[in-house]
C-alpha cells in the first residue's frame, strides 16, 4: 500500500495533467524550465548507485495493462525474479497466466527456456549485461520496459527524451519510504519511486502510453532487494530437464504464441 506524505504532490500532479510547469507549482517561480532539478538529482543518484553494484537480486511484480479489440482493458499480472552479476551474467524468470519463462546469460550465450512448452533456444551472444538484454528483445521480439533500470547507466537513456519532470515528495511502498518522481516525454509519461535511504534503489516504475488508445500502463514493483550477494556459477547455468528440447528461434516464438492463445 502506498500513501503520499507530501501535500504538494496533489497540486503538482494536477499541474502535470493540465500542462502547467510543475516547478512553478512547487514554488520555484524564478525558474523557467520544466525540468525539476531535485528530480534530476535523485534519478542520477539512483543510476550511480545501481551502476556501482557488482551484483544484485530482486523480486519483481508486474501489472501490464492490455487493451482488447473492443476497448476492454485487462491487467496481465506477472511475477518473477532477477539476478545480475556484472559485467556479463544475468538470470531472469517470470511467471504469468500466459506461461513461465526464464533467461540465462553467461557472457557468451543467451538461453531462453519456455517451461510450459518444453523448449529452449541457445543463441551465441558476447558482451556485457546490456548486450544480453538487447539479445532478449531482438531475438524474441520481447518488450522489457524496465530494462534501463538494470543498466550501468540508467540516467542517460531515461532522461534524454524527457521534456518535463517533478519531484512529488515522500511515499511509503511496502514499508520503504521512497521519493516519487514524475517525467514526461513526447510519447509516454513515466514515474519512478526511489528509496530515500542510503540504498538509492528503485521501488516502483510506471510507464503510461499517452497516445495509445485508453492509455495503458505498465507497472513493475521491485521488492526484496539483495545488494552484492554471493552468487555461484549455477545461478546462471541452464540445465535442461528430461523431455525439454532445443529448437529454433522461429519455432520457439511460434510455440509461445500458440501457448498464449494468439
Amino acid at each position: 500500500m502506498a500513501y503520499i506524505k507530501n501535500p504538494i504532490a496533489t497540486a503538482v500532479t494536477a499541474a502535470l495533467m493540465l500542462g502547467i510547469s510543475a516547478v512553478a507549482v512547487a514554488g520555484d517561480s524564478g525558474s523557467a524550465t520544466k525540468l525539476d532539478s531535485q528530480a534530476d538529482a535523485l534519478l542520477k543518484k539512483m543510476s550511480d548507485y545501481m551502476g556501482g553494484l557488482k551484483s544484485f537480486a530482486v523480486d519483481a511484480y508486474v501489472v501490464d495493462e492490455q487493451i482488447m479489440g473492443d476497448g476492454f482493458k485487462l491487467s496481465v499480472l506477472k511475477a518473477g525474479s532477477i539476478k545480475v552479476q556484472r559485467p556479463n551474467k544475468f538470470f531472469i524468470e517470470h511467471r504469468s497466466m500466459l506461461g513461465d519463462q526464464e533467461a540465462f546469460f553467461d557472457g557468451s550465450h543467451l538461453i531462453v527456456h519456455g517451461k510450459d512448452i518444453g523448449m529452449f533456444i541457445k543463441v551465441p551472444v558476447s558482451g556485457d549485461v546490456d548486450a544480453g538484454l538487447d539479445a532478449v528483445t531482438e531475438t524474441l521480439g520481447a518488450e522489457l520496459p524496465g530494462r534501463d533500470l538494470l543498466s550501468t547507466d540508467a540516467y542517460t537513456p531515461l532522461m534524454e527524451p524527457v521534456e518535463e519532470s517533478a519531484h512529488l515528495g515522500a511515499v511509503e511502498i511496502g514499508g520503504v519510504t521512497c521519493r516519487q518522481l514524475a517525467f514526461r516525454t513526447d510519447e509516454v509519461d513515466w514515474q519512478i519511486w526511489i528509496d530515500e535511504g542510503e540504498r538509492a534503489l528503485p521501488c516502483r516504475y510506471t510507464i503510461t502510453s499517452r497516445w495509445v488508445y485508453a492509455a495503458p500502463q505498465y507497472t513493475v514493483t521491485l521488492t526484496n532487494w539483495r545488494v552484492n550477494p554471493g552468487f555461484s556459477a549455477n545461478d546462471f547455468k541452464f540445465t535442461a530437464s528430461d523431455g525439454t528440447k532445443s529448437t529454433t528461434v522461429e519455432k520457439f516464438r511460434s510455440s509461445l504464441k500458440q501457448a498464449g492463445g494468439e
